[in-house]
């Protein structure tokens, strides 16, 4: 959109769909309701740190974890440079990159939801997710013309969104 109408409209799209995202919870009626708890059962700050540690399964997904999110993001700061510079792409192509990334990661959670996993299965796939992530990352650093991210980051978008939906159910 920035390529071919500048800055403006990008940015207007971008606040009306953020206003699309507050009508649809709107229009479905989701609300959560507060619920009342006695002051007794009332969660401290440092609780959930000390149920994380205090699980090795938990302990070890959440540490997997802090490393691939921070591993994905180091990599999503130089995918610009290595779209546009060495691979030869424009602003157009980097955002057709990354709208096929987000196509990945919403087919991969749809997909999550239709194959309706067993919880002892999570922790199996979890790990396949990653992996399809580590993979596709390999595989992109590798690329030789742009045209081949395309394929390459929708995978990585499917192994997101396992890696997202999959990580919670696990803990």
């Amino acid at each position: 959109l920035v390529s071919a109408f500048g800055y403006f409209w990008p940015f207007v799209i971008d606040a009306a769909s953020f206003l699309i995202l507050a009508l649809t919870f709107l229009a479905i009626g989701f609300n959560r309701v507060p619920q009342k708890t006695s002051t007794a059962d009332k969660p401290r700050a440092l609780d959930g740190i000390r149920f994380i540690a205090g699980h090795r399964l938990i302990r070890s997904i959440a540490l997997l974890l802090a490393i691939v999110v921070l591993a994905i993001g180091s990599i999503g700061v130089g995918e610009v440079f290595l779209i546009t510079d060495e691979l030869g792409g424009d602003a157009f192509i980097y955002g057709m990159v990354g709208a096929t990334l987000a196509l990945g990661m919403i087919v991969g959670s749809v997909l999550i939801q239709v194959i309706k996993l067993k919880p002892s299965q999570n922790p199996v796939f979890l790990l396949l997710s990653i992996g399809l992530v580590v993979v596709s990352l390999i595989t992109f650093s590798q690329i030789p013309h742009w045209g081949w991210a395309f394929p390459v980051v929708f995978f990585a978008g499917l192994g997101n969104a396992g890696l997202n939906s999959l990580a919670a159910g696990t803990i």
